[in-house]
């Protein structure tokens, strides 16, 4: 047997075997998988007298861990020279550098948009919120032939399937095959299907006309029922004000409404801009601040932030061709996305949005070059019309290396080093932040089970209890767990799986191959249980990734249990 330097053979790597007649024998090899990832290649080699045989196999060999992002961020002022020390981060083959040279203040664009295309959960805002911002990339960057066909299919795909997102009322719901229609979801995803027909894409316009049937309705029929009531009828208005059918009606009855909310100004003022209202739009922004409130209520029926708001406000005021109120809102939004805290999906691709499009109409790069050099190599001259440049640096080893970047601009730029890389397993801990987590694993008729070492053929149950300590109802919490390579899940769906543990059912599950996500909402000092079905199916050891919970839209809320070492033994 031979292997990749993906494995080391673990006793001897050739046996012996003896047959007197004709007849089957099996040998076993033991291969150890070594610190990195890719499609290990073994090669087993049977010889018999002057008879050979060879047999390939290819192993994908991954790591269930996520992968892990740090930033390195610096100013280069014009005719000046930066250098920058750093150490690509994670196992060989996960790690990536990518230099990010940018003329506007920095936007965190790698790492922003990685998130949001990775993200894993697939409701109908984080479906848009993965694909939205790839409308626009080409205002901001350029683009290879390769990233513009990954964009075509990323929003393709985006496209087809918030299709099936649609009720027969025309609404969208929250997830496939929900009966409540997502007010705001049904705003934004079709805002972004109004974009991208926009941008060339096929959007079926049966789907458009029910939508659009959907948002006339609700808009006519429209309560008052508070800030978010208010701030969702007027983003519903603006989608109509976009798709080319304004209801003027309602929005004029909206702008007369009592108490109407800031939020709800900025949004219907950008419905009044779209429907040519200018003057109607601007004296109802008139007076207003550029900062939404602090205290920022309604990110559940919403999904929004401060940050977010903001960006719709940038937005507001680039369609009223407000260019200098627009930059000082665009500084403070990029220096939200510049800074490496938590954000969510619909915070970062609504600023990326926003920001694109300003840059788009506002921003003319005459004079935007520099030149790089890695690892103390040639420098290469860099220039662009476009106010972002991403390099990828090769990487071959995760030793220190050194980058040098020479401003031959006549402004300054802004430099970032990207460094991504998936860490080594058996890093993670135990976390629990606002939020328990238990997690037991059972027999079928409920004993205590420990799974470092279980016999091959047993079922048995994991089973997940998630606790909210504090008052507050906590909304749209996802469950995630990954699972050994060497168990596989029994669908609770296809098989009949009684279990003996009361547990509950989230409001959607997603069942994988190696993975399952539970999404759920939680009362106050309540907690709710979820149980899954396994089976021990291939002897070996395994790793077995941390299970994790975590607030969609807060990522203040969440706990995670570490993850450990598994043995399937034979009978």
């Amino acid at each position: 047997i031979k292997a990749n330097d993906l494995f080391t053979v673990i006793g001897k790597s050739s046996q012996q075997v003896v047959f007197k007649k004709p007849d089957e024998k099996t040998v076993f090899f033991e291969l150890k998988v070594n610190s990195k990832i890719g499609i290990g290649k073994v090669d087993i080699i049977a010889s018999s007298g002057s008879k050979k045989s060879t047999y390939n196999i290819e192993l994908d060999v991954k790591n269930p861990n996520p992968e892990s992002t740090d930033v390195i961020s610096e100013i280069v002022e014009a005719g000046n020279t930066l250098d920058i020390n750093y150490s690509p981060i994670g196992l060989i083959g996960t790690n990536k550098v990518i230099v990010e040279v940018s003329s506007i203040p920095p936007l965190n664009l790698e790492k922003r948009l990685k998130y949001l295309i990775k993200y894993p959960h697939g409701c109908v805002e984080q479906t848009t919120s993965g694909a939205f911002p790839q409308l626009y990339l080409e205002n901001i960057s350029e683009l290879t032939d390769k990233q513009k066909q990954d964009i075509e299919r990323n929003v393709k795909h985006a496209i087809e399937k918030l299709l099936s997102f649609q009720l027969s009322n025309g609404g969208l719901g929250y997830w496939p095959g929900s009966s409540n229609v997502s007010e705001w979801g049904t705003n934004y995803a079709g805002h972004f299907l109004v974009e991208a027909k926009k941008k060339g894409y096929v959007v079926s316009n049966s789907f458009i006309n029910k939508w659009k049937k959907y948002q006339k309705g609700k808009a006519s029929n429209w309560t008052n029922d508070g800030p978010s009531s208010q701030f969702i009828q007027a983003y519903r208005l603006y989608t109509l004000s976009l798709e080319g059918s304004p209801d003027i009606s309602s929005m004029n009855r909206l702008k007369s409404a009592k108490n109407l909310s800031q939020n709800a100004k900025w949004r219907l003022a950008a419905a009044y801009a779209l429907a040519g209202k200018t003057k109607t739009a601007e004296k109802l922004i008139t007076g207003l601040s550029k900062i939404p409130v602090s205290n920022y209520i309604g990110s559940y029926s919403t999904y929004g932030s401060q940050t977010r708001d903001k960006a719709m406000i940038l937005e507001t005021l680039d369609l009223l061709n407000k260019k200098s109120e627009s930059y000082d809102v665009l500084k403070s939004v990029s220096s939200d996305l510049a800074d490496n805290g938590w954000m969510s999906t619909q915070t970062i691709a609504y600023s990326l949005i926003s920001i694109s499009k300003f840059v788009n109409n506002n921003v003319t790069v005459d004079d935007f070059k520099f030149s790089y050099s890695d690892n103390n190599g040639k420098l290469i001259s860099k220039s662009s019309k476009k106010p972002i440049v991403q390099i990828k640096i090769p990487v071959k080893n995760i030793t220190e290396r050194s980058l040098k970047i020479k401003n031959t601009s006549g402004g300054i730029l802004f430099a970032r080093v990207i460094l991504t890389g998936i860490p080594e397993i058996g890093t993670e801990t135990d976390a629990s932040n606002k939020l328990n987590l238990s997690v037991i694993y059972q027999t079928l008729d409920g004993k205590y089970l420990n799974i470092e070492n279980i016999e091959q053929g047993t079922d048995f149950k994991a089973v997940v209890t998630v606790r909210n300590p504090t008052s507050k109802t906590y909304r749209d919490l996802a469950l995630s767990q990954v699972f050994p390579s060497g168990w596989e899940i029994i669908n609770s769906r296809l098989f009949d799986t009684n279990s003996s543990v009361k547990v509950d059912k989230p409001d959607y599950e997603d069942i994988r191959d190696d993975r399952v996500y539970s999404y759920f909402d939680l009362y106050g000092l309540r907690s709710k249980t979820f149980s899954v079905h396994l089976n021990a199916s291939y002897k070996g050891k395994y790793y077995m990734p941390a299970v994790n919970c975590e607030a969609m839209y807060d990522g203040t809320i969440n706990a995670r249990k570490k993850g450990m070492w598994v043995e399937v033994i034979g009978n």
